[in-house]
Protein backbone atom coordinates (compact mmCIF):
# COMPACT_ATOMS: atom_id res chain seq x y z
CA UNK A 1 0.00 0.00 0.00
CA UNK A 2 1.53 3.24 -0.63
CA UNK A 3 2.02 5.92 1.72
CA UNK A 4 -0.33 9.04 1.98
CA UNK A 5 1.42 12.19 0.38
CA UNK A 6 3.66 14.15 3.33
CA UNK A 7 1.02 16.83 3.08
CA UNK A 8 -2.06 14.89 3.83
CA UNK A 9 -0.16 13.04 6.98
CA UNK A 10 -1.43 14.96 9.25
CA UNK A 11 -4.87 15.73 8.57
CA UNK A 12 -5.21 11.79 7.53
CA UNK A 13 -3.83 11.21 11.23
CA UNK A 14 -6.98 13.80 12.54
CA UNK A 15 -9.31 11.88 10.33
CA UNK A 16 -8.04 8.60 12.05
CA UNK A 17 -9.04 9.79 15.40
CA UNK A 18 -12.48 11.24 14.96
CA UNK A 19 -13.26 7.33 13.45
CA UNK A 20 -12.07 5.76 16.25
CA UNK A 21 -13.61 8.36 18.73
CA UNK A 22 -16.73 7.82 16.78
CA UNK A 23 -16.42 4.13 16.96
CA UNK A 24 -15.97 4.32 20.78
CA UNK A 25 -19.10 7.23 21.30
CA UNK A 26 -21.21 5.15 19.00
CA UNK A 27 -20.60 1.50 20.47
CA UNK A 28 -22.16 0.46 23.89
CA UNK A 29 -19.72 -1.42 26.31
CA UNK A 30 -20.52 -4.67 25.03
CA UNK A 31 -19.67 -4.12 21.94
CA UNK A 32 -15.87 -5.38 20.28
CA UNK A 33 -14.20 -2.10 19.33
CA UNK A 34 -11.40 -2.46 16.33
CA UNK A 35 -8.90 -0.66 19.17
CA UNK A 36 -9.70 -3.87 21.57
CA UNK A 37 -8.86 -6.09 18.15
CA UNK A 38 -6.35 -9.23 18.71
CA UNK A 39 -5.18 -8.30 15.66
CA UNK A 40 -5.06 -9.47 12.11
CA UNK A 41 -4.02 -13.29 10.52
CA UNK A 42 -0.55 -12.49 10.17
CA UNK A 43 0.39 -9.74 12.24
CA UNK A 44 0.91 -5.90 11.02
CA UNK A 45 0.99 -2.28 12.17
CA UNK A 46 -1.78 -0.52 13.22
CA UNK A 47 -1.68 2.78 11.05
CA UNK A 48 -2.67 5.91 12.08
CA UNK A 49 -3.71 7.64 8.87
CA UNK A 50 -6.12 4.64 8.12
CA UNK A 51 -9.78 6.41 7.74
CA UNK A 52 -11.79 3.51 8.25
CA UNK A 53 -11.47 1.04 11.68
CA UNK A 54 -10.13 -2.47 11.31
CA UNK A 55 -13.19 -4.07 10.99
CA UNK A 56 -14.55 -1.26 8.11
CA UNK A 57 -11.53 -2.39 6.23
CA UNK A 58 -12.05 -6.02 6.68
CA UNK A 59 -15.63 -6.03 4.89
CA UNK A 60 -14.41 -3.45 2.01
CA UNK A 61 -11.75 -6.19 1.87
CA UNK A 62 -14.32 -8.84 1.59
CA UNK A 63 -16.91 -7.57 -0.69
CA UNK A 64 -13.41 -6.76 -3.30
CA UNK A 65 -12.92 -10.02 -3.07
CA UNK A 66 -13.04 -12.84 -5.76
CA UNK A 67 -14.85 -15.20 -3.82
CA UNK A 68 -17.31 -12.89 -2.58
CA UNK A 69 -17.86 -12.07 -6.30
CA UNK A 70 -18.41 -15.72 -7.44
CA UNK A 71 -21.34 -15.93 -4.62
CA UNK A 72 -23.29 -14.10 -7.19
CA UNK A 73 -23.62 -17.67 -9.47
CA UNK A 74 -23.58 -20.31 -6.44
CA UNK A 75 -27.28 -21.53 -5.37
CA UNK A 76 -28.77 -20.72 -2.38
CA UNK A 77 -31.64 -23.39 -2.22
CA UNK A 78 -32.77 -23.70 -6.12
CA UNK A 79 -30.05 -24.85 -7.96
CA UNK A 80 -28.49 -22.66 -11.08
CA UNK A 81 -32.37 -20.18 -10.93
CA UNK A 82 -32.75 -18.43 -14.37
CA UNK A 83 -35.37 -16.32 -12.52
CA UNK A 84 -33.23 -13.78 -10.99
CA UNK A 85 -35.15 -12.50 -8.25
CA UNK A 86 -34.93 -15.81 -7.10
CA UNK A 87 -31.98 -16.05 -4.01
CA UNK A 88 -28.11 -16.54 -4.65
CA UNK A 89 -25.70 -17.29 -2.03
CA UNK A 90 -24.86 -13.59 -2.46
CA UNK A 91 -28.17 -12.50 -2.53
CA UNK A 92 -28.40 -14.42 0.93
CA UNK A 93 -25.15 -12.81 2.18
CA UNK A 94 -26.38 -9.11 1.80
CA UNK A 95 -29.50 -9.89 3.14
CA UNK A 96 -27.76 -11.58 6.50
CA UNK A 97 -25.57 -8.79 6.72
CA UNK A 98 -28.79 -6.25 6.66
CA UNK A 99 -30.27 -7.57 9.26
CA UNK A 100 -27.10 -8.15 11.30
CA UNK A 101 -26.28 -4.50 11.08
CA UNK A 102 -30.13 -3.60 11.85
CA UNK A 103 -30.16 -5.62 15.05
CA UNK A 104 -26.14 -4.51 15.58
CA UNK A 105 -27.44 -0.79 15.49
CA UNK A 106 -30.17 -0.76 17.32
CA UNK A 107 -28.45 -2.08 20.46
CA UNK A 108 -25.57 -0.63 20.70
CA UNK A 109 -23.26 -3.31 19.05
CA UNK A 110 -20.08 -2.88 16.16
CA UNK A 111 -22.17 -2.23 13.57
CA UNK A 112 -18.86 -2.61 10.72
CA UNK A 113 -17.78 -5.93 12.69
CA UNK A 114 -21.41 -7.57 12.05
CA UNK A 115 -21.15 -6.52 8.76
CA UNK A 116 -18.08 -7.90 7.60
CA UNK A 117 -18.61 -11.18 9.50
CA UNK A 118 -22.09 -11.47 7.99
CA UNK A 119 -20.45 -10.32 4.68
CA UNK A 120 -17.30 -13.08 5.00
CA UNK A 121 -19.96 -16.11 6.47
CA UNK A 122 -20.50 -18.01 3.19
CA UNK A 123 -17.23 -17.00 1.36
CA UNK A 124 -16.45 -21.14 1.05
CA UNK A 125 -19.65 -22.26 -0.02
CA UNK A 126 -19.25 -24.69 -2.96
CA UNK A 127 -22.07 -24.58 -5.78
CA UNK A 128 -24.86 -26.47 -5.83
CA UNK A 129 -25.87 -25.14 -2.02
CA UNK A 130 -26.27 -27.86 0.50
CA UNK A 131 -25.92 -30.86 -2.10
CA UNK A 132 -23.00 -29.78 -3.17
CA UNK A 133 -21.65 -29.58 0.35
CA UNK A 134 -22.62 -32.93 1.14
CA UNK A 135 -21.08 -34.30 -1.97
CA UNK A 136 -17.79 -32.73 -1.94
CA UNK A 137 -17.75 -33.97 1.75
CA UNK A 138 -18.21 -37.12 0.90
CA UNK A 139 -15.35 -36.95 -1.63
CA UNK A 140 -12.94 -35.34 0.41
CA UNK A 141 -13.66 -37.79 2.89
CA UNK A 142 -12.98 -40.80 0.04
CA UNK A 143 -9.61 -39.04 -0.85
CA UNK A 144 -8.34 -38.83 2.99
CA UNK A 145 -8.50 -35.33 3.61
CA UNK A 146 -11.69 -35.00 5.93
CA UNK A 147 -15.17 -33.64 5.88
CA UNK A 148 -15.63 -30.51 4.16
CA UNK A 149 -17.44 -27.70 6.43
CA UNK A 150 -18.56 -24.54 4.77
CA UNK A 151 -17.84 -22.07 7.62
CA UNK A 152 -14.36 -24.16 7.90
CA UNK A 153 -13.92 -23.21 3.86
CA UNK A 154 -14.79 -19.80 4.17
CA UNK A 155 -12.31 -19.29 6.78
CA UNK A 156 -9.53 -21.16 4.81
CA UNK A 157 -10.84 -18.88 1.53
CA UNK A 158 -10.06 -15.88 3.90
CA UNK A 159 -6.94 -16.86 5.17
CA UNK A 160 -4.93 -19.06 2.61
CA UNK A 161 -6.59 -19.31 -1.06
CA UNK A 162 -7.61 -15.73 -2.07
CA UNK A 163 -4.75 -13.46 -3.41
CA UNK A 164 -3.13 -16.31 -4.96
CA UNK A 165 -2.36 -17.91 -1.90
CA UNK A 166 -2.04 -15.26 0.36
CA UNK A 167 -5.57 -14.14 1.70
CA UNK A 168 -7.06 -11.21 2.76
CA UNK A 169 -5.22 -10.71 6.20
CA UNK A 170 -8.59 -9.92 7.95
CA UNK A 171 -8.83 -9.30 11.92
CA UNK A 172 -9.44 -12.17 14.53
CA UNK A 173 -12.95 -11.42 15.19
CA UNK A 174 -14.34 -11.06 11.62
CA UNK A 175 -12.34 -14.30 11.09
CA UNK A 176 -13.88 -16.75 13.97
CA UNK A 177 -17.18 -15.03 13.23
CA UNK A 178 -16.98 -16.65 10.20
CA UNK A 179 -15.44 -20.20 11.25
CA UNK A 180 -18.52 -20.08 14.23
CA UNK A 181 -21.43 -18.41 12.43
CA UNK A 182 -22.14 -22.21 11.00
CA UNK A 183 -24.75 -23.72 13.07
CA UNK A 184 -28.70 -23.18 14.15
CA UNK A 185 -29.82 -20.94 17.43
CA UNK A 186 -33.00 -23.80 18.02
CA UNK A 187 -33.21 -22.58 21.78
CA UNK A 188 -33.92 -19.03 20.34
CA UNK A 189 -30.69 -17.60 22.86
CA UNK A 190 -27.22 -17.03 22.13
CA UNK A 191 -25.12 -15.35 24.26
CA UNK A 192 -21.05 -14.90 23.60
CA UNK A 193 -18.55 -16.99 25.36
CA UNK A 194 -14.75 -16.18 26.13
CA UNK A 195 -12.20 -17.32 23.02
CA UNK A 196 -11.22 -20.99 23.37
CA UNK A 197 -7.99 -20.58 21.73
CA UNK A 198 -5.20 -18.68 20.58
CA UNK A 199 -5.55 -18.68 17.03
CA UNK A 200 -8.78 -18.58 15.43
CA UNK A 201 -7.73 -21.73 13.08
CA UNK A 202 -6.87 -24.28 15.72
CA UNK A 203 -10.62 -24.25 16.62
CA UNK A 204 -11.89 -27.88 16.44
CA UNK A 205 -15.54 -28.73 15.67
CA UNK A 206 -16.97 -28.59 19.31
CA UNK A 207 -15.08 -25.23 19.67
CA UNK A 208 -16.59 -23.49 16.69
CA UNK A 209 -19.99 -24.84 17.13
CA UNK A 210 -20.51 -23.01 20.49
CA UNK A 211 -21.07 -19.21 19.80
CA UNK A 212 -18.21 -16.51 19.19
CA UNK A 213 -16.67 -14.73 21.43
CA UNK A 214 -18.34 -11.52 20.59
CA UNK A 215 -22.01 -10.56 20.36
CA UNK A 216 -21.31 -9.39 16.83
CA UNK A 217 -20.35 -12.46 15.86
CA UNK A 218 -23.96 -13.90 17.74
CA UNK A 219 -25.72 -11.08 15.85
CA UNK A 220 -24.56 -12.71 12.65
CA UNK A 221 -25.09 -16.48 13.55
CA UNK A 222 -29.05 -15.94 14.51
CA UNK A 223 -29.39 -13.49 11.65
CA UNK A 224 -27.99 -15.95 9.23
CA UNK A 225 -31.51 -18.00 9.86
CA UNK A 226 -33.75 -14.86 10.50
CA UNK A 227 -32.60 -14.60 6.75
CA UNK A 228 -33.00 -17.86 5.18
CA UNK A 229 -36.70 -18.59 6.96
CA UNK A 230 -38.99 -16.35 5.04
CA UNK A 231 -36.84 -15.84 2.31
CA UNK A 232 -36.71 -19.57 1.16
CA UNK A 233 -40.47 -19.17 1.03
CA UNK A 234 -40.53 -16.38 -0.92
CA UNK A 235 -38.20 -18.09 -3.39
CA UNK A 236 -40.16 -20.95 -3.20
CA UNK A 237 -43.87 -19.26 -4.28
CA UNK A 238 -41.54 -17.56 -7.56
CA UNK A 239 -40.62 -20.73 -8.50
CA UNK A 240 -44.54 -22.07 -8.05
CA UNK A 241 -43.52 -25.03 -5.44
CA UNK A 242 -45.90 -23.45 -3.19
CA UNK A 243 -48.83 -21.11 -2.58
CA UNK A 244 -49.18 -18.30 0.24
CA UNK A 245 -52.29 -19.80 0.79
CA UNK A 246 -50.58 -23.03 1.95
CA UNK A 247 -48.83 -21.28 4.83
CA UNK A 248 -49.63 -22.59 8.43
CA UNK A 249 -51.97 -20.33 9.88
CA UNK A 250 -51.01 -21.09 13.26
CA UNK A 251 -47.83 -20.03 12.33
CA UNK A 252 -48.49 -16.92 10.12
CA UNK A 253 -50.44 -15.70 12.70
CA UNK A 254 -47.78 -14.62 14.92
CA UNK A 255 -44.41 -14.19 12.17
CA UNK A 256 -46.59 -12.94 9.41
CA UNK A 257 -46.95 -14.67 5.80
CA UNK A 258 -44.71 -12.77 4.20
CA UNK A 259 -40.39 -12.30 4.06
CA UNK A 260 -40.67 -8.57 4.82
CA UNK A 261 -43.54 -9.37 7.71
CA UNK A 262 -41.21 -12.41 9.44
CA UNK A 263 -38.06 -10.59 9.24
CA UNK A 264 -39.58 -7.48 10.89
CA UNK A 265 -41.22 -9.75 13.50
CA UNK A 266 -38.35 -11.38 14.45
CA UNK A 267 -35.80 -8.74 14.60
CA UNK A 268 -37.91 -6.42 16.84
CA UNK A 269 -38.70 -8.91 19.15
CA UNK A 270 -34.96 -9.35 19.60
CA UNK A 271 -34.16 -5.94 19.85
CA UNK A 272 -36.87 -5.35 22.45
CA UNK A 273 -36.12 -8.66 24.41
CA UNK A 274 -32.28 -6.93 24.19
CA UNK A 275 -33.31 -3.41 25.48
CA UNK A 276 -35.48 -5.57 28.07
CA UNK A 277 -32.60 -7.25 29.34
CA UNK A 278 -30.20 -4.55 29.37
CA UNK A 279 -31.90 -2.41 31.78
CA UNK A 280 -33.11 -5.22 34.33
CA UNK A 281 -29.07 -6.00 34.50
CA UNK A 282 -28.69 -2.21 35.16
CA UNK A 283 -31.32 -2.33 37.77
CA UNK A 284 -30.01 -5.31 39.55
CA UNK A 285 -25.97 -4.63 39.02
CA UNK A 286 -26.11 -1.11 38.72
CA UNK A 287 -23.89 -1.46 35.48
CA UNK A 288 -23.79 -2.50 32.23
CA UNK A 289 -23.78 -6.06 31.21
CA UNK A 290 -20.31 -7.24 29.45
CA UNK A 291 -19.38 -8.44 26.33
CA UNK A 292 -19.80 -11.87 27.31
CA UNK A 293 -23.28 -10.93 30.24
CA UNK A 294 -24.95 -9.87 26.80
CA UNK A 295 -28.04 -12.63 25.89
CA UNK A 296 -29.61 -11.99 22.68
CA UNK A 297 -32.63 -13.97 22.82
CA UNK A 298 -36.00 -14.06 21.47
CA UNK A 299 -39.93 -14.46 22.56
CA UNK A 300 -40.67 -18.45 23.04
CA UNK A 301 -43.96 -18.23 21.08
CA UNK A 302 -41.65 -16.43 18.07
CA UNK A 303 -39.10 -18.62 18.74
CA UNK A 304 -41.25 -21.78 18.47
CA UNK A 305 -43.26 -20.35 15.44
CA UNK A 306 -39.68 -19.93 13.46
CA UNK A 307 -38.53 -23.04 14.28
CA UNK A 308 -41.39 -24.97 13.55
CA UNK A 309 -41.94 -22.99 10.26
CA UNK A 310 -38.24 -23.79 9.17
CA UNK A 311 -38.12 -27.18 10.26
CA UNK A 312 -35.91 -30.21 9.91
CA UNK A 313 -35.37 -34.10 10.33
CA UNK A 314 -36.59 -35.69 13.59
CA UNK A 315 -36.19 -39.43 14.36
CA UNK A 316 -35.59 -40.00 10.50
CA UNK A 317 -38.71 -37.96 8.91
CA UNK A 318 -38.99 -34.25 8.07
CA UNK A 319 -41.38 -31.99 10.09
CA UNK A 320 -42.24 -28.33 9.74
CA UNK A 321 -43.46 -26.44 6.65
CA UNK A 322 -40.08 -25.26 4.98
CA UNK A 323 -37.96 -28.17 5.26
CA UNK A 324 -40.39 -30.94 4.02
CA UNK A 325 -42.13 -28.86 1.18
CA UNK A 326 -39.52 -26.43 -0.36
CA UNK A 327 -36.02 -28.13 0.75
CA UNK A 328 -37.01 -31.69 0.00
CA UNK A 329 -39.49 -30.86 -2.69
CA UNK A 330 -39.72 -33.35 -5.31
CA UNK A 331 -39.27 -29.89 -7.94
CA UNK A 332 -36.26 -29.04 -5.53
CA UNK A 333 -34.90 -32.44 -5.54
CA UNK A 334 -35.13 -33.14 -9.15
CA UNK A 335 -31.53 -31.79 -9.85
CA UNK A 336 -29.66 -33.34 -7.10
CA UNK A 337 -28.64 -36.63 -8.79
CA UNK A 338 -27.33 -34.41 -11.66
CA UNK A 339 -25.20 -31.27 -9.33
CA UNK A 340 -23.84 -35.19 -7.21
CA UNK A 341 -22.50 -36.68 -10.62
CA UNK A 342 -20.52 -32.95 -11.74
CA UNK A 343 -19.30 -32.41 -8.45
CA UNK A 344 -17.85 -35.57 -8.51
CA UNK A 345 -17.19 -35.79 -12.16
CA UNK A 346 -15.11 -32.84 -12.19
CA UNK A 347 -13.25 -34.12 -8.57
CA UNK A 348 -12.29 -36.79 -10.14
CA UNK A 349 -11.17 -36.02 -13.46
CA UNK A 350 -9.07 -33.00 -11.87
CA UNK A 351 -7.67 -35.63 -9.38
CA UNK A 352 -6.40 -38.08 -12.55
CA UNK A 353 -5.08 -34.94 -14.30
CA UNK A 354 -2.80 -34.30 -11.23
CA UNK A 355 -1.85 -37.37 -10.11
CA UNK A 356 -0.92 -38.50 -13.68
CA UNK A 357 1.16 -35.21 -14.09
CA UNK A 358 5.11 -35.73 -14.17
CA UNK A 359 7.93 -33.68 -15.72
CA UNK A 360 9.02 -34.11 -19.50
CA UNK A 361 12.24 -31.94 -19.30
CA UNK A 362 14.75 -34.08 -16.82
CA UNK A 363 17.62 -31.79 -15.98
CA UNK A 364 18.59 -30.87 -12.89
CA UNK A 365 19.07 -27.12 -13.32
CA UNK A 366 15.32 -26.53 -11.87
CA UNK A 367 16.76 -27.56 -8.25
CA UNK A 368 18.07 -25.41 -5.75
CA UNK A 369 19.23 -28.32 -3.29
CA UNK A 370 19.51 -27.46 0.55
CA UNK A 371 22.78 -26.42 2.14
CA UNK A 372 23.94 -29.23 4.17
CA UNK A 373 23.44 -32.54 2.11
CA UNK A 374 22.92 -31.16 -1.37
CA UNK A 375 24.92 -34.62 -2.81
CA UNK A 376 22.38 -36.78 -1.26
CA UNK A 377 19.41 -34.34 -2.19
CA UNK A 378 20.62 -34.24 -5.54
CA UNK A 379 20.53 -37.57 -5.83
CA UNK A 380 17.58 -38.07 -4.90
CA UNK A 381 16.12 -35.74 -7.02
CA UNK A 382 17.81 -37.52 -10.17
CA UNK A 383 15.89 -40.48 -9.50
CA UNK A 384 12.72 -38.95 -8.44
CA UNK A 385 11.79 -37.00 -11.64
CA UNK A 386 10.83 -40.31 -13.23
CA UNK A 387 7.96 -40.50 -10.74
CA UNK A 388 4.11 -38.74 -11.44
CA UNK A 389 2.96 -36.38 -9.30
CA UNK A 390 0.46 -38.77 -7.54
CA UNK A 391 3.16 -41.33 -6.82
CA UNK A 392 5.67 -38.77 -5.50
CA UNK A 393 2.76 -37.37 -3.17
CA UNK A 394 2.03 -41.39 -2.29
CA UNK A 395 6.18 -41.45 -1.02
CA UNK A 396 6.15 -38.42 0.33
CA UNK A 397 2.98 -39.43 2.86
CA UNK A 398 4.80 -42.54 3.61
CA UNK A 399 7.89 -41.06 4.19
CA UNK A 400 6.71 -38.48 6.82
CA UNK A 401 4.56 -41.76 8.27
CA UNK A 402 7.73 -43.90 8.94
CA UNK A 403 10.90 -44.44 6.46
CA UNK A 404 11.33 -47.30 5.83
CA UNK A 405 14.13 -49.47 3.41
CA UNK A 406 11.20 -49.94 1.25
CA UNK A 407 11.95 -46.35 -0.45
CA UNK A 408 15.30 -47.11 -1.47
CA UNK A 409 14.47 -50.18 -3.03
CA UNK A 410 11.37 -48.37 -4.84
CA UNK A 411 12.92 -45.02 -5.67
CA UNK A 412 16.19 -45.92 -6.58
CA UNK A 413 16.84 -48.03 -9.79
CA UNK A 414 20.74 -48.07 -10.17
CA UNK A 415 22.07 -50.90 -7.32
CA UNK A 416 25.49 -49.16 -7.54
CA UNK A 417 23.72 -45.80 -6.11
CA UNK A 418 21.33 -47.48 -3.61
CA UNK A 419 24.14 -48.61 -1.47
CA UNK A 420 25.24 -44.66 -1.69
CA UNK A 421 22.26 -43.64 -0.85
CA UNK A 422 22.03 -46.50 2.49
CA UNK A 423 25.76 -45.34 3.52
CA UNK A 424 24.93 -41.77 3.69
CA UNK A 425 21.53 -42.66 5.55
CA UNK A 426 22.81 -44.83 7.61
CA UNK A 427 25.38 -41.66 8.75
CA UNK A 428 22.03 -39.32 9.72
CA UNK A 429 19.08 -39.48 12.19
CA UNK A 430 15.77 -41.01 10.97
CA UNK A 431 14.74 -37.06 11.04
CA UNK A 432 17.23 -35.67 9.32
CA UNK A 433 17.00 -38.77 6.56
CA UNK A 434 13.29 -38.21 6.55
CA UNK A 435 13.73 -34.17 6.31
CA UNK A 436 15.97 -34.26 3.37
CA UNK A 437 14.07 -37.08 1.28
CA UNK A 438 10.16 -35.07 2.12
CA UNK A 439 12.51 -31.32 0.43
CA UNK A 440 13.64 -33.39 -2.06
CA UNK A 441 10.45 -34.89 -2.89
CA UNK A 442 8.80 -31.20 -2.53
CA UNK A 443 11.52 -29.38 -5.00
CA UNK A 444 10.25 -32.61 -7.83
CA UNK A 445 7.01 -31.91 -7.10
CA UNK A 446 6.94 -28.42 -6.96
CA UNK A 447 9.38 -28.72 -10.54
CA UNK A 448 6.41 -30.70 -12.25
CA UNK A 449 3.94 -28.28 -11.54
CA UNK A 450 5.57 -24.95 -12.45
CA UNK A 451 6.56 -27.20 -15.88
CA UNK A 452 3.02 -27.82 -16.48
CA UNK A 453 1.70 -24.40 -15.42
CA UNK A 454 3.76 -22.76 -17.50
CA UNK A 455 3.23 -25.08 -20.86
CA UNK A 456 -0.50 -25.16 -19.65
CA UNK A 457 -0.15 -20.50 -19.90
CA UNK A 458 1.20 -21.20 -23.54
CA UNK A 459 -1.05 -23.94 -24.94
CA UNK A 460 -3.50 -20.83 -23.77
CA UNK A 461 -2.03 -18.11 -24.86
CA UNK A 462 -1.73 -20.05 -28.32
CA UNK A 463 -5.30 -21.02 -28.99
CA UNK A 464 -6.72 -18.30 -26.88
CA UNK A 465 -8.61 -20.11 -24.19
CA UNK A 466 -8.14 -20.17 -20.12
CA UNK A 467 -8.33 -24.06 -20.64
CA UNK A 468 -10.83 -24.19 -17.33
CA UNK A 469 -11.46 -28.12 -18.13
CA UNK A 470 -8.05 -28.31 -16.55
CA UNK A 471 -7.14 -27.48 -12.52
CA UNK A 472 -3.93 -25.84 -13.96
CA UNK A 473 -5.93 -23.07 -14.93
CA UNK A 474 -6.53 -22.17 -11.23
CA UNK A 475 -3.10 -23.02 -10.13
CA UNK A 476 -1.66 -20.78 -12.58
CA UNK A 477 -2.90 -18.00 -10.05
CA UNK A 478 -1.81 -19.59 -6.49
CA UNK A 479 1.58 -18.92 -5.23
CA UNK A 480 4.72 -21.53 -5.05
CA UNK A 481 3.68 -21.67 -0.97
CA UNK A 482 0.74 -23.26 -1.64
CA UNK A 483 1.51 -25.37 -4.24
CA UNK A 484 3.82 -26.74 -2.20
CA UNK A 485 2.32 -27.11 0.97
CA UNK A 486 -0.98 -28.67 0.16
CA UNK A 487 -1.73 -32.68 -0.98
CA UNK A 488 -3.94 -33.06 -4.63
CA UNK A 489 -6.83 -33.19 -2.80
CA UNK A 490 -6.65 -30.09 -1.13
CA UNK A 491 -6.23 -28.19 -4.42
CA UNK A 492 -8.90 -29.98 -6.10
CA UNK A 493 -11.16 -29.40 -3.21
CA UNK A 494 -10.44 -26.08 -3.20
CA UNK A 495 -10.91 -25.47 -6.97
CA UNK A 496 -14.31 -26.92 -7.20
CA UNK A 497 -15.56 -25.42 -4.11
CA UNK A 498 -14.67 -22.35 -5.63
CA UNK A 499 -16.38 -22.56 -8.75
CA UNK A 500 -20.06 -21.23 -9.94
CA UNK A 501 -22.95 -23.45 -10.87
CA UNK A 502 -22.65 -22.51 -14.42
CA UNK A 503 -18.46 -23.03 -14.22
CA UNK A 504 -19.27 -26.66 -12.70
CA UNK A 505 -21.67 -27.31 -15.61
CA UNK A 506 -19.52 -25.48 -17.81
CA UNK A 507 -16.37 -27.70 -17.12
CA UNK A 508 -18.67 -31.19 -16.67
CA UNK A 509 -19.70 -30.71 -19.98
CA UNK A 510 -16.35 -29.88 -21.77
CA UNK A 511 -14.77 -33.02 -19.38
CA UNK A 512 -17.47 -35.66 -20.36
CA UNK A 513 -20.43 -34.37 -23.28
CA UNK A 514 -18.66 -34.96 -26.30
CA UNK A 515 -18.86 -32.37 -29.44
CA UNK A 516 -19.46 -33.25 -32.97
CA UNK A 517 -16.74 -32.96 -34.97
CA UNK A 518 -18.99 -32.37 -37.88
Amino acid sequence: MNPPEPENVELLRELHRKVVAREQQVCAGYAMLSTESRGTYRATPVSDTENRTLYAKDRDKLIHSNAFIRLSGKTQVFISPKNPLISNRMTHTLQVAQIAKTIARAIGANEDLAEAIALGHDLGHPPFGHRGEVCLSQLCKEYGIGEFHHNVHSLRTADLLEKGGEGLNLSWEVREGILCHDGEVPSGEIQPVKPRKEKVEDYTRPDYKQPPSTLEGCIVKISDRIAYVGRDIEDAIAGEIIRREELPKELTAVLGSTNAEIIDTIVKDIIVNFERFRREFVAKHGREPTRYEAVLRMTPRIRDAMNELIGGVRDGKPYGFNYPNIYLSEENQRYAEQSDRIIRGIFVSFMNELSNLKKTQTTLLDYDAPAGEKELHMLLVKHLMRFTLGELENFRAAVFSKFSEDFVEKVISEPSEREVLRHRIAQLSIEKVKQTIISAIDGVRLAILRQNIEEFRKRANTLGYEGSGSILSFLKGMNEHYLVSTTNAEKVRDYVASLTDDMAIAIFEKLYIPKPIV
